[in-house]
């Protein structure tokens, strides 16, 4: 297991490495469903659309957006496993000052584990370092890789729920742990009241025979 370590108080959209991105816009429409998941369409196209608005300019890697949508909230935290980043993959969940604060209910295997006890956002935060510096400390062949294939999506007002299947692959080069994941997970998603903002708020995790994301997290914690 890593070395737990308080997590990072700033919870800014992006991270303070790499090269300044050139202003998003961040109208999620329709257009966009196919490269977040082809089946989403199938819970209307309103769970895409969000205001159009210019992005702040960004310090970081990848392809972020700003959070006017569950989608783009999705596709954020995808981007964020992809590239590594601490700052966008924390920024995806909702933390004590939102209505629904963030947490993360385990694979059946793990629960009842004690440290799957209570998890909330500060603990996704230290396992998420800890994968994060391991990670920087290697030469590894492929870039982390986060499929998320939607198998139900709906729009509630102010929150949402997406049910998908996912595959996670890390080359983490740790004895004894695989480096694909994958399984089932369910979001909910809820809009900030004030600034309009979309984050997870709540996540469940099951497995399939190639191991869960909640074993990751467990042996990275």
């Amino acid at each position: 297991m890593g070395h737990r370590r308080k997590p990072v108080g700033n919870r800014g959209h992006a991270s303070t490495s790499g090269p300044r991105f050139r202003v998003l816009r961040a109208a999620v429409s329709c257009a966009l469903a196919p490269a977040i998941a082809p089946a989403l369409l199938l819970a209307g196209c309103e769970l895409f659309q969000g205001r159009e608005v210019e992005a702040p300019e960004l310090d970081g890697e990848g392809d972020w957006l700003p959070p006017l949508s569950p989608a783009s909230v999705v596709h954020n935290l995808r981007e964020a496993v992809r590239t590594l980043d601490s700052g966008n993959y924390i920024a995806a969940l909702s933390d004590s000052g939102w209505a629904a604060p963030f947490r993360f209910l385990p694979d059946q295997q793990y629960q009842g584990h004690e440290v799957m006890e209570d998890w909330d956002a500060d603990d996704e935060a230290i396992y998420w370092q800890n994968v994060v510096e391991h990670m920087g400390a290697l030469q590894y062949a492929e870039e982390p890789r986060l499929d998320i294939d939607t198998l139900n999506a709906q729009l509630y007002g102010d929150s949402a729920s997406l049910a998908a299947s996912y595959y996670l692959f890390l080359d983490h080069g740790r004895e004894g742990l695989p480096d694909e994941f994958a399984g089932t997970l369910r979001f909910t998603l809820t809009r900030h009241l004030e600034t309009g903002d979309w984050a997870i708020s709540r996540w469940e995790d099951a497995s399939d025979s190639t191991g869960s994301w909640t074993r990751l997290k467990v042996e990275f914690y």
